[in-house]
Order: C-alpha cells, then sequence, then structure tokens
C-alpha cells in the first residue's frame, strides 16, 4: 500500500479504531479518516474517493458483512479489510473471502499482520 492512500476506518468501538489509527499514523500513513458509522461510511464512499476501507466486524451476527458486500458492490476496485476476532472467523465463509475478495486480518494480530496485507 502507498501511504498516501486513503483509507476509511469503519467501526462502533471507538478505542478500537483509534488504537488503529494511531497505530497506522506511526506506520507513517496519513490519509485516514475513522467512522463509527457504517451508513456514514456509506455515504462517504459515495462522494469520495477512499481506496482501502478497514471494517470493525464484532457482532457474531456479522450484521457489517452486509455492509461490506454494499461497499464492494458500490466500489468492485476497493480494498475490503474485515478485522475480526478469531473466535468470529468460522462464521465467515471462505468462498464469501474468495468472491467478495476481503481480507481478514484477527483483531489480537493486527499489529502483527496488517502491515504486511496493506
Amino acid at each position: 500500500m502507498k501511504k498516501y492512500e486513503q483509507i476509511l476506518i469503519l467501526g462502533r468501538d471507538i478505542y478500537f479504531i483509534n488504537e488503529l489509527n494511531n497505530f497506522l499514523l506511526a506506520a507513517g500513513y496519513r490519509n485516514i479518516e475513522l467512522l463509527e458509522s457504517y451508513k456514514s461510511g456509506l455515504m462517504k464512499l459515495k462522494q469520495n474517493s477512499i481506496d482501502i476501507v478497514m471494517m470493525d466486524i464484532f457482532s457474531p451476527e456479522m450484521k457489517e458483512i452486509k455492509y461490506a458486500q454494499k461497499i464492494r458492490f458500490l466500489k468492485p476496485k476497493i480494498e475490503i479489510f474485515l478485522m475480526i476476532e478469531p473466535e468470529h472467523h468460522e462464521l465467515i465463509s471462505e468462498e464469501l473471502l474468495r468472491e467478495a475478495k476481503f481480507k481478514c486480518v484477527f483483531k489480537p494480530l493486527i499489529k502483527e499482520n496488517l502491515l504486511d496485507s496493506l
């Protein structure tokens, strides 16, 4: 990933998304926006040029996946990272990840493997 790309971080856990923002800033990324509302994230994507979306997937019901799918439909070329708890990984099918071209990053390991994925 180029450090000048536009990154949008979506998540309802403000502490988590702030920590991720600080981590990315320390790694040299500068064009980062944080939003707690997935609906606001969709509006932002319609209005602005975003290169990467990082989504906090926090509920066992996986409601956030529907927003990720809407983002994929709206912006087919955008890179989408789903940040999930390891215990929820089995709820996301490999087929969905492959077809929608989502990337998964496990929350406890974000600092260890996110930069390699970008």
